[in-house]
């Protein structure tokens, strides 16, 4: 799995985080079990990984616990001794794609159906199909047809996160000494291809670099000789096909060297640990598109050179990490036909912001088991936040919170408490984000939550009346709030196509229920525009449960 999807999981880990359920006795513990054979021929896959999760954060007994096995010569498996609760669970096995139980489509993240098991119940025939991975092959050669060896190439999809259509990596490999390389494992859908010579020798003759002119070297390109997304080629991938001949030829152009060294005002010795690096600026990728890594040279006064630069706007960064504490610098950087000399980049560390949980009211609940997190607004990989865990008295810390714009996030709220405010002095966190960029010293984040929290639950139906496993269903907003993620709330249907929602602000809202559908897209108001009218208008009260009947959104074939 790549570091981007990695991230991108982060708040679903978050939401998982084991809690101590209470004993169930034996017989009152559940059970699951099916088989797991290969897709078109049935054949039964020996192997397999099966995991049970808990599907959502909660109180009960379901939350956080894990549960495993692995498929025998017939391709059976049995979890035992399973605590009741909501759950997901997913197939795995080496040379194929992973499948979550339900799941429709194979586009990024899809989660598939809840599984809701009851004191004692036996689940049985709980199968999967498996279908083998699909792979990428090509060669990468300079324009003399000389072949390039340590390429880093990429498989890209489109998905959406953080509010848009980002390109994210799928899968990645590197060129050998023929300039070969295999992309594999990957799901059916289309890709684009990317070729980052990272690794390439640079071929620039000294009288150039020290007269300062531009140098001649490698940039990135997508599949066909592009840097521009918006014009590669798109690859087609099948079940267990392999995709020949995506081939590319690599030009040299015009590109420069960055040089400058970091300071630490709280140190005048040399810095360890530390790496510069370049990020396109305003780049709608999560794929870190960085033209270069490298560290900092602490025996020659802290100083770094990033070469092969194509010019552009980006933003340099430089990392340090002294005594476990992590310490940034950040800044806009253009870069033009010359070589760019004597950035100094000035390294802080983040700045620690306190805050308060409490609950309005005079109920008692007990919000320890609440985790608060703080999400960059933007595209940024360097974002320093973390999660924060709610303490008995209601105070939780965030370290070393990097000059960013955040948005915040809480997971494992228990039933019916939503966060009603959050703020730091004057400012509206909730509705506004937190704006770290101006601040050099933080004031106190004080969130207050109400126990006051609504409930939609109901069923999510086909054409035939036929309940729908797996449907995704999200709860959006009045269309005067929809720039607040907090309001928006998802689930998946279960194996009886029902869904819950809770913790639900009192409101005004729409409920759609989609067969398929990118996680996230709902999100994206160009999205959300041709399936207005198929919403079903939904009012939540205080502390009240609303049931609805949905009828499915069916997926469209791509």
């Amino acid at each position: 799995m790549s570091f981007a999807i990695s991230l991108l999981l982060l708040a679903q880990a978050a939401a998982v985080t084991p809690q101590t359920p209470p004993e169930t006795p034996p017989e009152k513990k559940a059970t699951v079990e099916g088989r797991v054979v290969k897709a078109g021929t049935g054949e039964p896959l020996k192997k397999a990984r099966l995991t049970l999760f808990g599907a959502e954060p909660s109180t009960s007994s379901a939350a956080g616990s894990g549960y495993g096995a692995t498929s025998d010569a017939n391709g059976r498996y049995v979890i035992r001794d399973v605590e009741p609760g909501r759950y997901r669970l997913t197939a795995e096995r080496n040379g194929y794609v992973r499948l979550a139980y339900g799941q429709r489509g194979f586009g990024p993240n899809r989660q598939g159906a809840t599984l809701t098991l009851s004191e004692g119940q036996r689940m049985k025939d709980v199968d999967f199909r498996l279908i083998q991975g699909g792979a990428i092959v090509g060669k990468i050669v300079d324009e003399e047809n000389e072949p390039l060896g340590r390429v880093s190439v990429q498989a890209v999809r489109f998905a959406y996160l953080q509010g848009g259509r980002r390109m994210l990596p799928m899968g990645s490999s590197s060129t050998n000494d023929l300039g070969e390389y295999r992309l594999f494992g990957l799901s059916p859908g289309r890709y684009l291809v990317r070729a980052t010579p990272i690794g390439v020798p640079d071929y620039v003759p000294a009288p150039q670099e020290l007269a300062g002119l531009a140098e001649e070297g490698y940039v990135p390109l997508f599949y066909q000789s592009t840097a521009d997304a918006a014009r590669a080629t798109q690859i087609e991938v099948g079940s267990g096909t392999e995709v020949r001949g995506i081939d590319f030829i690599l030009t040299q152009s015009k590109v420069v060297r960055v040089r400058g060294h970091v300071v630490d005002p709280q140190s005048s010795g040399p810095i360890r640990q530390a790496m510069v690096m370049l990020m396109r600026r305003g780049s709608s990728s999560f794929m870190f598109d960085m033209r270069g890594s490298v560290p900092v040279q602490a025996n020659r006064g802290n100083t770094f050179e990033l070469r092969g630069v194509a010019p552009g706007e980006y933003v340099i960064i430089a990392q340090v990490m002294r005594d476990r504490q992590l310490f940034v610098a950040r800044q806009d950087l253009d870069v033009g036909s010359s070589n760019v000399e004597n950035v100094v980049l000035t390294i802080s560390p983040g700045v620690e912001i306190r805050g308060t949980a409490r609950l309005e009211g005079t109920a008692k609940v007990d919000l320890s088991a609440v985790r608060i997190g703080l999400q960059p607004r933007e595209m940024n990989p360097m974002a320093s936040s973390g999660m924060a865990q709610v303490k008995e008295d209601g105070a939780f810390t965030f370290q070393s919170v990097g000059k960013d714009y955040f948005r915040v996030a809480v997971f494992a709220a228990p039933p019916d408490v939503y966060l009603k405010s959050a703020r730091m002095g004057e400012d509206d966190v909730l509705e506004n984000g937190l704006d770290m960029t101006r601040r050099e010293v933080a004031g106190v984040l004080d969130l207050v939550f109400s126990q006051e929290g609504g409930k939609a639950e109901g069923v999510v139906l086909n054409d035939k009346n036929d309940p729908v496993s797996g449907a995704t269903v999200v709860l959006v907003p009045d269309s005067r709030k929809r720039s607040q993620e907090h309001l928006f709330k998802s689930a998946s249907t279960d194996q009886n196509g029902r869904f819950t929602l809770q913790s639900i602000p009192p409101g005004e809202y729409k409920l759609f229920a989609w067969e398929d559908v990118d996680q996230g897209a709902w999100f994206d108001p160009e999205f959300l525009k041709p399936h207005e009218e198929k919403g079903e208008t939904c009012e939540v009260d205080a502390r009240q449960a609303t049931t609805k009947q949905l009828r499915v959104i069916p997926s469209i074939a791509r």
